[in-house]
């Protein structure tokens, strides 16, 4: 995704994969023996529908991995940790001072199936400890930060999406919290939404330390919720176009992935092959694969080729990204949040 051109106002909801096998098995019908073959497009314009539509796809692995679509939620890819600066990353900065090192630091990691505007810390008895807005100021001032320091080669705060001083929330909720507790990341755009829930964590004091633990609740059930009724821990839903379509995966290690969302509208302008992969053109939606949005002054080199022309209050997107033809599928961001 390093190459997906991205912000606040990007919204992700939900992984869905839309399939389009009228469109594909045509162009990779022909001759490929051919040294002359040449990229193919359809004509100006055209919208592509696919016959299969969209399709939620998920996985529980190990009672602890969840798949949705092309990403994966699991303990490499979502962590949470709270602490002093020195006691959870001094080994990887050599350069903070001594007075920075003794700050309270939150530092948050996610997978890609969210794009969190919102975290709430809720206790063990469903109340709210803690609620914070996630600005695109905090995440501009984190990025700051990671330059000042000077970190080591394989230090992992570089994988840190977020990290929050307690100079930007209330650390002393937490300090000072008797109950066990859990942080939940949440994307809300309208009436869709989507969270991530960590397992509960708990504070103790150890020689005037500062920690913060994972509570043992021994391992939970799994179980998934598909529009409110029991799902299997493996499928491919389909999803009815125009309809709000209902996720929830519980972890054994307490963690949980939620999604409501109301299905997108998938409209693909233009496709074009190349010896083994396409080009194609999406518009709103986001794809997953690495892709680049066509900024607005670029439309008018466009509008001969996909019958996209924008006027001055146009509010479409257009993405480009590449597909290879032996697996053609394409991952989407649904509607508000997630992928």
């Amino acid at each position: 995704m390093n190459t997906l051109k991205s912000s606040s106002s990007v919204v992700l909801f939900a992984i869905f994969t839309a399939i389009f096998p009228s469109v594909f098995v045509p162009v990779l019908a022909q001759d490929r023996s051919k040294k002359d073959l040449k990229p193919l497009s359809l004509d100006v314009g055209t919208l592509i529908q696919g016959e299969q539509g969209l399709q939620f796809e998920y996985s529980i692995e190990g009672g602890n991995v969840l798949k949705v679509g092309s990403q994966t939620l699991d303990k490499s890819s979502f962590s949470i940790n709270f602490g002093t600066l020195g006691g959870v990353a001094k080994k990887w900065i050599k350069n903070a001072s001594k007075s920075e090192f003794s700050k309270y630091y939150l530092l948050m990691k996610w997978p890609q199936i969210l794009n969190p505007q919102k975290l709430e810390i809720i206790t063990e008895k469903g109340t709210p400890l803690l609620t914070i807005d996630l600005e695109e100021k905090m995440f501009e001032s984190w990025l700051d930060q990671l330059k000042n320091w000077s970190q080591s080669q394989n230090s992992p705060l570089k994988n840190i999406q977020l990290g929050l001083s307690e100079n930007q929330f209330n650390a002393d909720k937490l300090i000072k919290s008797k109950e066990g507790f859990r942080f939940c990341l949440i994307q809300k755009v309208d009436k869709n939404q989507s969270q991530i829930c960590s397992g509960y964590y708990g504070i103790s004091n150890v020689k005037s330390k500062v920690l913060m633990k994972p509570l043992n609740k021994g391992e939970q059930s799994v179980r998934v919720l598909l529009n409110g009724e029991e799902g299997k821990l493996k499928d491919l839903v389909p999803v009815e176009k125009g309809m709000v379509f209902r996720f929830f995966a519980e972890l054994s290690n307490g963690v949980s992935f939620e999604v409501a969302s109301k299905s997108p509208s998938v409209e693909i302008r233009n496709i074009q092959l190349n010896k083994s992969i396409y080009e194609l053109y999406l518009q709103d939606v986001i794809p997953i694969s690495p892709a680049t949005q066509i900024e607005k002054e670029q439309y008018s080199k466009l509008t001969s080729l996909i019958g996209f022309e924008s006027t001055i209050k146009d509010e479409r997107k257009l993405w480009k990204f590449n597909l290879e033809a032996a697996q053609p599928t394409i991952y989407i961001m649904g509607n508000a949040g997630g992928v």
